[in-house]
């Protein structure tokens, strides 16, 4: 087996972690779709400012002030992660080269290098090199950056498809960060020991395979058969507008929810379930609601299959921060999801990518 000479670490929740954390690249772009895209703010040098020049909505000097204290809280918070600095330590003991390979935006890059043990062999940052994970390109510039093989260096992070996908599909061996403590807390007792363990660890470390696809939360479901009237009968284009209107909501949020939306109400009556049913989905989080101006919930009708929510969206909601957030992202096409939505990939069926996606959505830091 080729000898391990080098590890390469993703940063944020690999090696360190956002103590306060306020989303202020997220809330800028968030309902902002003709503007400048999250890719741009990963692999461009643009700080909050010039961001909130590429959006397509009015901010105004206050939310933008208060934004740029948000991402200064964040920044100040950052912190390594428990461990770390022992690990960190330990590789270097055993004259292991270290490298960062990082999906982030501007202004955390010198926050993120102050917080960390001494600087790395090798930094490889999205916005400066106008790359993220897990394009194979970016793991074949942590290789010219520390002038290695693929197979000489070990990936660590803690997103399946960035940090352990990407880097197997060039040949570089990888593992997500939590096996890696677990196996430090299985097999570790003795700091003396530590340097020795974690070498034998990497060098064990399997190649190529992919990670393991986490079990459905839930039980198949029967099919449901409902049996239909035909197609009733015909109506005016006038007719036709005022009947939608009278079970569709007029909200602003229709545009960005890019879905019908319909109150629980009709909802319940158009899938031809209580009121009740609905409730408890949307308590145990299996669908997503948000409330209107009226504060009444409303629900997109595209989460739907059928008379079901769609398979696998309980398990995608819990990485996200909030419903409005879970939706955004859901019908925003995703290069982790074969660009497209990934809505639209579970109701596919491809539920272990939607989530190993999901898995991996943090703020741009």
């Amino acid at each position: 087996m080729t000898k391990i000479q080098a590890i390469c670490f993703d940063a944020f929740g690999t090696l360190v972690e956002i103590t306060d954390k306020r989303r202020p690249f997220r809330a800028l772009l968030r309902r902002d779709v003709k503007g400048i895209s999250a890719e741009e703010v990963l692999t461009k040098p643009l700080n909050l400012r010039e961001v909130a020049a590429g959006v397509s909505h009015e901010l105004g000097e206050g939310g933008l002030a208060e934004l740029e204290a948000d991402l200064e809280a964040e920044c100040a918070s950052i912190r390594l992660r428990p461990g770390i600095a022992e690990i960190w330590q330990s590789l270097r003991e055993r004259g292991l080269r270290i490298a960062v390979c990082s999906n982030l935006a501007l202004p955390y890059g010198v926050p993120l290098l102050a917080a960390l043990p001494d600087a790395p062999d090798a930094v490889i940052l999205s916005y400066e090199v106008g790359l993220v994970k897990p394009d194979p390109a970016i793991f074949h510039l942590v290789c010219d950056r520390l002038g290695l093989q693929p197979a000489e260096i070990q990936f660590v992070g803690d997103t399946p498809s960035a940090d352990v996908d990407g880097p197997r599909a060039i040949g570089m061996p990888a593992m997500l960060i939590a096996d890696f403590e677990a196996y430090l807390a299985r097999r570790v007792y003795v700091v003396g020991d530590l340097p020795e363990d974690i070498v034998a660890m990497i060098e064990a470390a399997e190649y190529g395979s992919g990670p393991q696809q986490a079990p459905a939360d839930d039980p198949p479901k029967p099919t449901l058969f409902v049996k239909g009237s035909g197609l009733g009968r015909l109506v005016s284009l006038e007719e036709g507008k005022a009947l939608l209107d009278e079970i569709t909501i007029d909200d602003d949020s229709t545009d960005w929810a890019a879905s019908e939306l319909l109150n629980p109400t009709n909802l319940a009556e158009r899938l031809q379930i209580s009121l009740a049913t609905l409730d408890a989905w949307r308590t145990a989080k299996r669908t997503i609601a948000f409330r209107n101006d009226a504060g009444e919930y409303i629900y997109p009708v595209r989460q739907f299959d059928g008379s079901e929510p769609v398979e696998g969206l309980n398990r995608v909601v819990a990485f996200l921060p909030s419903p409005e957030e879970a939706w955004e992202w859901l019908v925003t096409p995703c290069r982790y999801t074969n660009d497209e939505a990934p809505i639209d990939r579970l109701r596919s069926k491809y539920i272990d990518e939607v989530v190993r996606a999901a898995e991996g959505v943090n703020d741009f830091g």
